[in-house]
This record gives C-alpha cells, structure tokens and sequence, in this order.
C-alpha cells in the first residue's frame, strides 16, 4: 500500500511545475483555461517544468539504494517510479523527444522551445501563439 500511495504522489504531484510556471507566466491572474492549455508556454516561449526531469528519477533511485531502511527504500523507488512513467507518458502522448525531459538539457538550451521542441512541435507551438494573440 505504501509503494502505491507514493508511486501515485510520484506521478502526480510533479504536475506543480505547471503551477509555477504560471504564475511566473502571468502572476496570480488565475485564468483556468489558459493553466489547462499551457499559454504560460506560449507567452514566455520557455520550456522550464523544473520537476519534469529524468535526473529527478535517477535520485530518488539512488537515494532508495542508499538507505537501509525498507519503508525508506519504499518511499523513493516508489517516487522514482511514479515520476518514470509520468514522464514517459508525456514523451510518448505529446510525441516529445525524451531528451527535453533531462533538465540539463533544457538548462544548457537556456529552456528556449525552439532549442528544445522538434521542428513539427515547434510549428505548432507558433500556430497556437498566433491564434492566443501572444507576440
């Protein structure tokens, strides 16, 4: 049951990033369907989703292999895993390139979404920009 709960907080609440990059976006000025279709990416032009990162899988894994405690162990494989497939799921429904998930990739590409975004995502990122009205 443990393993279930955080595979589930591991897989979900990484969805924060989206918040944040919001209201860095756009402040408190809460607007649901612009938080639902990601405008806070069509107005910056950025990619940042911090917790979206394949290095965050790659700790929390470490981290259960360091503890000698079971339910410790539990707790981070458990994170690591729901965070795994979250992301896996977003590369293969948003047919993004598993590489935009490694921060430090985003990082060295200063998060700029033509950098990171394939040729055919970025066409689209520009289409739906134009019809937003973001310039």
């Amino acid at each position: 049951m443990l393993a279930f709960v955080f595979a589930l907080l591991g897989g979900f609440f990484v969805d924060i990033d989206h918040f944040i990059d919001y209201c860095l976006a756009f402040g408190f000025k809460w607007n649901w369907f612009y938080f639902k279709n990601d405008f806070q990416v069509l107005k910056s032009g950025k990619i940042y989703f911090l917790f979206h990162a394949w290095e965050f899988v790659l700790i929390l894994t470490l981290l259960a292999f360091l503890f000698k405690n079971k339910c410790v162990k539990t707790i981070f494989f458990s994170l690591a895993l729901g965070l795994f497939f979250h992301l896996w799921t977003d590369v293969v429904i948003d047919q993004v390139s598993p590489k935009a998930y490694f921060l430090t990739y985003r990082i060295v590409n200063n998060f700029d979404n033509k950098a990171i975004s394939s040729p055919k995502n970025y066409e689209k990122y520009l289409y739906y920009r134009a019809q937003a009205g973001f310039k």
